[in-house]
């Protein structure tokens, strides 16, 4: 069965329409994975830390790289607790500085890890090249570090994004669900999983006036794909544009991180 659905990005030049079609029988999960753009799967699981970090403060992920982006590694974090680990996704054209301001404040107060990767290009490789595959061994790089100096809880790995952030944190998070418990998703536009293990469970977020990734392609569509997949899903409607309203932003990061 052929179907075609329209998704919408933000850029420099305003909101560019990016058409999605997808070959899908009656028998496949919906619309939540996509076969064209590669495997996303990373086989990942969280180790005791082999070379423990004294280091706190905001980080360059990439101590090689200080482009790759940050890791958020608070004075509350203490190594004989294993502390949550958000992986943070910014929108296109954004910036991990910037995204982090999401929940700087909320990580710094309970002791969670936040990783906030840098795309390589403008937007995420997926999106932006067609293909998983730099941003995607970026994001692997960036969690074999953590794990390495830092002592994580495994049942509180989770991954977050907003806009186009949202759409890779989702489709990278069902991809490999049995890594990433809960995916938190901010306006996002759409879902191309390359393929559905496990069960995270998912927080989800859309403005009802969001003209840019329109919520009807968004969140709501999204929603009910969700649904049919019998994920559980705590979705949130707000009346506003295409942004993370800080109550929101709150309630996202308790869901994130709660034991």
């Amino acid at each position: 069965m052929k179907t075609a659905r329209a998704t919408f990005r933000g850029g420099p030049a305003g909101a560019l329409l990016v058409l999605l079609v997808t070959m899908a029988g009656c028998s496949e999960p919906g619309h939540l994975t996509e076969a064209r753009f590669g495997s996303a799967r990373m086989d990942l699981q969280v180790t005791s830390p082999t070379e423990p970090s004294a280091l706190r403060g905001e980080l360059p992920m990439d101590v090689d790289n200080p482009d790759a982006g940050l890791l958020l590694v608070p004075d509350s974090y203490q190594p004989d607790t294993p502390a949550p680990l958000v992986v943070l996704l910014h929108g296109a054209g954004g910036k991990p500085e910037a995204i982090l301001g999401v929940m700087r404040e909320e990580a710094k107060a309970n002791g969670t890890l936040v990783m906030a990767p840098k795309a390589v290009g403008f937007t995420w490789d997926m999106i932006e090249r067609g293909h998983y595959n730099v941003d995607l061994a970026r994001i692997r790089l960036g969690l074999d570090r953590v794990f390495r100096e830092y002592s994580v809880d495994p049942a509180r790995v989770s991954i977050c994004g907003f806009s186009d952030g949202a759409s890779y944190a989702l489709s990278v998070g069902l991809t490999n669900g049995g890594f990433f418990r809960r995916i938190a998703a901010f306006s996002p536009g759409f879902v191309a999983a390359s393929e559905l293990r496990g069960k995270p469970t998912v927080f989800m977020s859309h403005g009802t006036q969001d003209a840019v990734l329109p919520i009807d392609f968004g969140g709501r569509y999204i929603n009910e794909q969700l649904l049919k997949e019998d994920y559980v899903v705590d979705y949130r409607e707000f009346d506003g544009p295409h942004a993370i309203p800080s109550s929101i932003a709150k309630d996202g990061f308790n869901f994130l991180t709660a034991p």
